[in-house]
C-alpha cells in the first residue's frame, strides 16, 4: 500500500512539471495588480483554467502565477498556458506598446503550489496584453494607439494615518498638499491651534495606477511633479512607529527621471502599513538616517490615496478612511452605490489593452474581457453603473 501511495505521488509530480510542448500556446498578461483576484476568479471560475502557480499563498495578492487549461488546439493534448506579471498601471501599457521583453515570468513548467518555489526570471519574450487602472492618454506612453475594452469600476479612498484627526480632503487641499508636499493641520480641521501641525503626502510611484487616478481626480494632472514623503517604521504590524519621514530620493522608471520627493511607494500594501501607523514623534530629514538639518521630532500626521483592499488593510492596522470633497460612504454596497449614481467620485476604469492580438491569443483576449464586463468585476458591474466618464478625472456624466 505505501509503494502504491508512492507512485501515485510521483506521477502527480510528473504531471504538474511536464514540460510545455512547443505547440503550447502561451499568452502573457502584465500591468496593474487592482483586480488581479478578480481575473484569478475569471480564469479558474469562469473559463476553466487550473492555477498551477502562484508566488502568493493568497493567489489573489500574488504577482507572478501560471494557468493551464488542455485546449487540444492545434494538436491533441495541446495546452493554453496563461501567464502573469503584475506590477502596475503605467509600466503594463509601456510593456505592450513598446514590445518589452525586460519582465520577469514564472517557468511554463513551474513546480505545482501556492506558493510554488520557482523563481520568476526575464524572458524575452513581450506581455500579449495588459490590465490598467487608466487609459492610454493618461500615462507617457501614447503610442501606438492600444486596443483597449473597459471591463471593470476601479474605487478608491483617502485614507489618513493613525492617530490622525483628518475626516475629509478635498481637491484643492490635495493639489496644495501634493505641490508642496505638507500643509499645516488646520488647513484640514479649521482650528487655529493645529498650525504648527504637519500633515504630509504619502503616495505611490509613477507606475501606479493609483497615483495617476487620484491625482488626475483633484486637479493636479496625470503626470505632475509632485512631493512625497516615504517614512522609516519600528516595530511590527499592526503596532508599528513612524520614527523618521524623508522624501523620496531621485529615480529612473521607465527610463524618466524623476526628481528628489516625485518617488512614491511601489505598492499599495507597503503604503498600506504607513498608513496604520503612529507618528506622535518624527524627525523630518532630507534622507533616511540623515539628521544634518533636519527639522525637529514632532507630531506629524499622513494621507495618501489607496485602492479599497490597501485601505482595508490599513484600516485594520489603525488607519481611518477619510472623505473625499465631503462625501465618505462606508466601504462596500454604500461605496457602490454612490459610484454608480455619481456622488462620489474618486474612482477609475479598469481597461484591458493589446497592440495588435490575431488568432487563438485575440480570442482569448475577447473571451476573457467579455467574461470580465459581464461579471461584477472591482464589485461594480458595468451594467449598473448610471454614470460614466471618459478621461481619468474627467468629468461624470449620466449615461
Amino acid at each position: 500500500m505505501k509503494n502504491k501511495f508512492a507512485l501515485l505521488a510521483g506521477l502527480a509530480a510528473v504531471a504538474f512539471s511536464t514540460p510545455a510542448s512547443a505547440a503550447d500556446l502561451v499568452i502573457r498578461i502584465a500591468g496593474s495588480t487592482a483586480m488581479r483576484s478578480q481575473v484569478n476568479t475569471t480564469l479558474t471560475t469562469g473559463l476553466g483554467y487550473t492555477l498551477v502557480a502562484a508566488t502568493n499563498a493568497a493567489p489573489g495578492s500574488a504577482n507572478f502565477h501560471v494557468y493551464s487549461k488542455v485546449t487540444n488546439t492545434p494538436n491533441t493534448g495541446d495546452k493554453t498556458i496563461i501567464k502573469t506579471s503584475y506590477g502596475g498601471s503605467v509600466g503594463g501599457v509601456q510593456a505592450v506598446a513598446q514590445g518589452l521583453t525586460t519582465l520577469s515570468w514564472l517557468p511554463n513548467d513551474a513546480v505545482a503550489g501556492t506558493p510554488t518555489t520557482s523563481v520568476p526570471a526575464v524572458e524575452a519574450v513581450p506581455a500579449d496584453l495588459a490590465f490598467s487602472d487608466v487609459w492610454q492618454n493618461a500615462t507617457v506612453f501614447n503610442t501606438p494607439t492600444l486596443s483597449d475594452t473597459i471591463v471593470g469600476v476601479v474605487q478608491f479612498r483617502w485614507v489618513t494615518n493613525e492617530g490622525s484627526p483628518i475626516t475629509n480632503i478635498t481637491p484643492q487641499q490635495a493639489r496644495v498638499l501634493y505641490s508642496s508636499g505638507e500643509l499645516p493641520l488646520s488647513f484640514f480641521t479649521g482650528n487655529t491651534t493645529d498650525v504648527a501641525t504637519k500633515v504630509y503626502a504619502f503616495g505611490r510611484d509613477p507606475d501606479s495606477g493609483t497615483r495617476v487616478t487620484s491625482f488626475a481626480e483633484t486637479g493636479l494632472g496625470t503626470n505632475p511633479t509632485v512631493v512625497q514623503y516615504k517614512p522609516t517604521l519600528s516595530g511590527s504590524q499592526p503596532s508599528t512607529t513612524i520614527t523618521e519621514i524623508f522624501p523620496y530620493p531621485a529615480t529612473t522608471q521607465f527610463g524618466i527621471s524623476y526628481v528628489t520627493g516625485n518617488g512614491g511607494e511601489s505598492s499599495g500594501s507597503s503604503l498600506a502599513g504607513f498608513m496604520g501607523s503612529t507618528s506622535a514623534s518624527v524627525p523630518v530629514r532630507a534622507s533616511a538616517g540623515f539628521t544634518t538639518g533636519q527639522v525637529a521630532a514632532a507630531q506629524i500626521y499622513a494621507v495618501a490615496p489607496l485602492g479599497t483592499s490597501d485601505a482595508g488593510t490599513a484600516v485594520t492596522n489603525g488607519a481611518t478612511i477619510i472623505g473625499y470633497n465631503g462625501r465618505n460612504p462606508a466601504a462596500g454596497t454604500a461605496l457602490a452605490n454612490e459610484i454608480k449614481n455619481g456622488s462620489y467620485h474618486f474612482w477609475s476604469y479598469l481597461h484591458c489593452m493589446h497592440n495588435g492580438l490575431t488568432g487563438d491569443k485575440l480570442a482569448f483576449y475577447n473571451s476573457i474581457t467579455s467574461t470580465l464586463t459581464t461579471t461584477d468585476a472591482g464589485g461594480i458591474k458595468l451594467s449598473e453603473m448610471a454614470v460614466q466618464r471618459f478621461s481619468d478625472g474627467g468629468n461624470i456624466f449620466l449615461k
